[in-house]
């Protein structure tokens, strides 16, 4: 009974609006580990396991069907022992953003993503969203990359 309450209160990306890719769907570079803890979209996520820095990374390509400008979002657990600056980069149609998150802090959007700001892409180049471990002070977190369209 607590298997289907769990599953009844899963966010599933397939609900989300805009463009939404899971860490399942991301190309894994280096060895992550698997994790459910807090309330992953989809029911999982990765973390480094605070190894192998600067080795791992996690590279998101998720197809634009309309050039235009999207917000760029991403969801991750938050906790005491995660990184406090996870570099996030964005391969965006003007070149490319990187932006620190800090992972100690819950995520202010439902409460599952933060907002990394709005970038123009293009319909013919995929936007390319890549969380690293490089240089980070803690356990880094890797789940779901959202991009919403703004008018």
């Amino acid at each position: 009974m607590l298997e289907l309450a769990s599953l009844a209160s899963m966010v599933r990306s397939v609900k989300l609006p805009g463009i939404v890719m899971s860490e399942q769907e991301a190309e894994q570079v280096g060895h992550w580990t698997g994790s459910s803890y807090g309330s992953p979209v989809d029911g999982s996520s990765l973390h480094d396991a605070n190894t192998e820095k600067g080795a791992k990374r996690v590279i998101y390509r998720l197809k634009i069907p309309t050039t235009g400008r999207y917000e760029v979002r991403v969801s991750y657990a938050a906790a005491p022992n995660r990184a406090s600056n996870v570099p996030v980069s964005i391969e965006h149609a003007a070149g490319m953003a990187t932006v620190l998150v800090n992972q100690k802090k819950v995520p202010p959007i439902d409460p599952l993503f933060i907002s990394l700001g709005t970038f123009d892409f293009t319909a013919d180049k995929p936007a390319v969203i890549t969380i690293s471990n490089q240089d980070t002070d803690g356990i880094v977190g890797a789940d779901a990359v959202q991009l919403t369209k703004k008018p």
